[in-house]
């Protein structure tokens, strides 16, 4: 019998493994077994379940059952290679063309939805961001405004301050000077 691993399903869907361990939990125990090393496999009522649920068909006739390793790719790259065989395997089954076909259009339909979604987004994120960059240089002129008040204020303190100890030390001068008097002032005496 036919099984895969989570890790090989996961591949498979372009999923994460723990999503996929998350939908291997939820089958019935005749889709899933143990394998000899003590790893949860899933047979092919289970694939064909996954398959339902996914929405995606990868147990085809003309399936490899071992793929090479090749080193990790950018989504972009992955979806193209993804849709490059599902696009040869159309080709080589008569019988599920219409339903893969139309399983790949739902497919490019949903995912058109998501880009167009996520680009909206973005776009409302980056007027955000020219907002928030606008109001950040209003507060960077208004603290600068503030700064230059406060500069004067201390100025200004500092020169009251001066000019009062200026005033303190002149009287302090005047009283100890001996007032002048005139003629009569001295007769009071």
């Amino acid at each position: 019998m036919n099984t895969k691993t989570v890790s090989e399903l996961a591949e498979l869907f372009g999923v994460s493994r723990q999503a996929m361990n998350n939908r291997v939990r939820a089958l019935s125990d005749f889709q899933k077994e143990t394998n000899e090393k003590g790893f949860t496999v899933v047979n092919t009522a289970g694939i064909r379940e996954l398959e339902h649920m996914y929405g995606r068909v990868v147990t085809a006739e003309q399936e490899v059952v071992e793929k090479p390793k090749v080193p990790r790719e950018t989504p972009n790259e992955s979806r193209s290679r993804e849709l490059s065989k599902e696009t040869a395997k159309t080709t080589k089954t008569d019988g599920q063309d219409a339903t893969i076909f139309a399983m790949l259009s739902n497919l490019m339909e949903g995912k058109d939805q998501e880009i167009d979604r996520l680009t909206h987004q973005l776009n409302t994120k980056d007027q955000q961001i020219t907002m928030l960059g606008g109001q950040l240089d209003i507060k960077d002129r208004q603290i600068a405004e503030k700064d230059k008040q406060l500069d004067q204020q201390q100025q200004l303190t500092a020169a009251a301050l001066a000019d009062r100890e200026e005033i303190l030390i002149e009287l302090k001068a005047a009283q100890k000077r001996p007032e002048k008097r005139g003629w009569f002032g001295r007769k009071k005496k």
